[in-house]
């Protein structure tokens, strides 16, 4: 809309962006944050009249684009982020996880019962419980696939880790029947794709890059 303008400057190199268009395709909220680094968006999922986004971030971010302030500072490299806005991109919360190395999160899914999952893939030691108790996983080589699963009011739930000595990607997850979530990636040589409460279940590679579906209950079991 030309009559319209809302002018926003990032901080950093690159800054993110949530924008709510009108189906017409004209402009309603728009709402950005982020510091001095370089910062992505990597996906959004809308659940209701709420809207979730996931990504990476550098340094200390401010993810609270409104008048009050909820800054959080990566651990390494790059860490993960996932946000929840209303439908009129009123933040409600940030949560933020990450090692010494760089992680990141690649895709976000909301289902009906209020669970938040977001998959990726992190290195090395990784604390993957935002709140204040920890559930640190160790990559099992180069990089780790993850998926992590959240509520609604951002508290942690579980995650689940899977991978090889060289490199494992958990790029989506989606929500099938039954609420159950599914996550596909790529891996690498031999991989355990089993959660922890079931018998070793490997799976090799027929070369460099094959694609992995895992399907996943509510509890993170199979």
């Amino acid at each position: 809309n030309e009559s319209l303008t809302d002018m926003h400057f990032s901080n950093g190199s690159l800054d993110v962006f949530i924008i709510r268009y009108h189906p017409s395709g004209n402009y309603e909220y728009g709402v950005s944050f982020g510091d001095i680094g370089a910062d992505y968006a990597d996906d959004t999922a809308v659940s209701g009249s709420y809207i979730y986004a996931c990504g990476i971030y550098q340094s200390e971010v401010d993810f609270n684009p409104g008048p009050g302030f909820d800054v959080h500072t990566a651990v390494g490299d790059y860490d993960c982020w996932a946000t929840r806005f209303n439908d009129e991109l009123i933040f409600l919360w940030a949560d933020t996880w990450g090692g010494s190395d760089t992680d990141e999160a690649n895709s976000i899914a909301v289902d009906s019962y209020g669970g938040v999952y977001v998959s990726g893939n992190f290195r090395d030691i990784v604390d993957f419980d935002p709140g204040i108790d920890e559930d640190n996983h160790t990559s099992e080589g180069f990089m780790d696939a993850y998926l992590l699963k959240l509520n609604t009011s951002g508290d942690y739930q579980w995650v689940r880790t899977l991978g090889s000595s060289d490199t494992e990607r958990g790029t989506d997850v989606a929500i099938g029947e039954y609420a159950f979530p599914y996550m596909v990636g790529t891996f690498t040589f031999t991989v355990d794709f089993s959660p922890p409460t079931i018998p070793y279940e490997p799976h090799t590679s027929n070369g460099q890059w094959d694609p992995f579906l895992i399907r996943y209950l509510l509890n993170g079991e199979w």
